[in-house]
């Protein structure tokens, strides 16, 4: 499990950036939780979260991503392909979806009340391509997108 502190902020320090996401370093421990931070510009997505939790799984800790409007990931001197970057996100998505989605609507909803912090904490399940078979994979997507009679789909199809 991954514990992650999702919160807005106003501006971006440089144009185009969507998001800004940093995987903090576990320490001695290699049991301890892992932390992450994302902070999300503009009218964030669930897309962008996504990314931005993709790119700080992908990088080394500490590193401070920086995702774009067009999903480019980029930290100091390293970048992230494209491709890499959206297969990871899918597959977040795909363990993931219902709490990436409660927490975007949150901060949407809180969003300009003072009395409300513009920021969540979400756990989600790490998952990268190596750990599900196409079956596996298709029954989370299905499950993500809300649909729990998957056996009645694939009977329709086989008709």
């Amino acid at each position: 499990m991954i514990d992650v502190f999702v919160r807005m902020a106003a501006t971006p320090v440089l144009a185009g950036v969507v998001a800004e996401s940093v995987r903090w370093a576990a320490g001695a421990d290699p049991a301890a939780t892992q932390h992450q931070v994302v902070t999300l510009f503009g009218d964030p997505t669930v897309m962008h979260l996504a990314w931005a939790l993709a790119a700080a799984n992908r990088g080394t800790p500490d590193s401070v991503w920086r995702i774009g409007a067009d999903g480019s990931a980029v930290a100091a001197e390293l970048s992230l392909a494209t491709a890499v970057l959206r297969e990871d996100a899918a597959l977040l998505l795909s363990a993931n979806g219902p709490q990436l989605r409660t927490a975007i609507a949150h901060l949407m909803s809180v969003r300009g009340q003072e009395e409300h912090s513009a920021a969540i904490r979400v756990p989600i399940r790490e998952l990268f391509a190596g750990d599900l078979d196409s079956e596996a994979m298709l029954a989370m997507l299905r499950e993500a997108e809300g649909d729990v009679d998957a056996e009645s789909v694939e009977d329709d199809l086989a008709a």
